[in-house]
């Protein structure tokens, strides 16, 4: 396994354990879930940085395998926050501006779902 995909993955996963942290104040999300989503919340907040500090001490390829739903959960949101980071930076000063390390990573999130066959997962309640 590539130790940049490792880094990629760990750094995907911090992410979306910050940003699900972020959203445990949402008072929007928290009214609709009388305190399950919360709870869901908090769990898999702390799952993501408990899988990354496995990405982060890497012992063999059953690391991912075991984790591959909770690593493609972290870099589907991380590449969806900065395909929006780019669309509001574009809003708010009115011009494209060149975003290559940006696009990079973006690049290989998407490579990285073709090499391993990976679905990007989506919304689907009733399989929750």
């Amino acid at each position: 396994m590539d130790n940049d995909d490792l880094k990629l993955f760990s750094k995907a996963l911090r992410h979306y354990s910050k940003r699900l942290k972020k959203l445990q104040d949402d008072e929007e999300i928290l009214e609709q879930g009388n305190g399950k989503i919360k709870e869901d919340i908090e769990t898999n907040s702390q799952k993501a940085l408990e899988v990354a500090d496995e990405m982060d001490n890497y012992k063999s390829e059953n690391s991912t395998n075991d984790y591959v739903t909770w690593v493609k959960c972290a870099l589907a949101f991380y590449k969806k926050d900065l395909k929006e980071s780019i669309k509001l930076l574009e809003d708010k000063i009115g011009i494209k501006i060149p975003m290559a390390n940006t696009v990079d990573e973006i690049r290989l999130i998407e490579k990285i779902f073709a090499d391993r066959n990976w679905d990007e997962p989506t919304l689907d309640t009733e399989k929750n």
